[in-house]
């Protein structure tokens, strides 16, 4: 069962997608440089009747070994990193950090109040970290066709799992397009 969008009346978890919707690609493991299929975003786009209030948000990356500061998940350079944006209704782009982007596990840090790496001794690793925009806002609104996003413009192939979800409140009526699980 593929689902997006989790809700029990007020509350919501979502993760970000390739076309906003939960029928997208979830996972964010590809080459998205230049050498790949090319610059690609992962977002949640608010529907029509729809307005969404997102307090946090979650990055979950899983790699094969010891996660270096100085890296993305195991062993990766970034060139562009992760650049966090929302797209309001004049369609222009905010950088939701000044418009710098994440290229390490450290600078994760930077924004992200809870950073866990997780080393279970043998197998995979993992990195879940919580940014919570409650904590000095209001949270962010997305009206009908408005996005919260990242762009990405490197090579994550080798990560095993890269996956962001964010929680909040939808204040509108969800459409058909998302599955409700109460």
């Amino acid at each position: 069962m593929t689902t997006g969008y989790f809700s029990d009346g007020t509350l919501l978890g979502i993760h970000f997608s390739s076309n906003g919707l939960p029928g997208g690609t979830l996972d964010m493991i590809g080459d998205y440089s230049g050498g790949g299929v090319g610059a690609t975003d992962f977002y949640i786009e608010a529907q029509a009747g729809e307005i969404l209030l997102l307090n946090r948000f979650m990055i979950y990356v899983e790699d094969s070994g010891a996660f270096a500061a100085s890296k993305y998940g195991y062993n990766l350079t970034l060139n562009n990193g992760l650049k966090f944006y929302t797209k309001k209704g004049g369609g222009s782009r905010i950088s939701l950090i000044g418009g710098q982007a994440i290229k390490t596990n450290s600078q994760i840090g930077l924004y992200c109040y809870d950073v866990y790496i997780s080393s279970y001794g043998t197998g995979t690793n993992s990195l879940s970290s919580r940014w919570s925009f409650d904590k000095y806002g209001p949270g962010i609104t997305l009206l009908p066709g408005e996005q919260f996003g990242v762009h990405l413009e490197d090579d994550f192939s080798d990560l095993i799992a890269h996956r962001m979800f964010a929680e909040g409140e939808y204040i509108g009526t969800p459409t058909s397009t998302w599955q409700i699980v109460i």
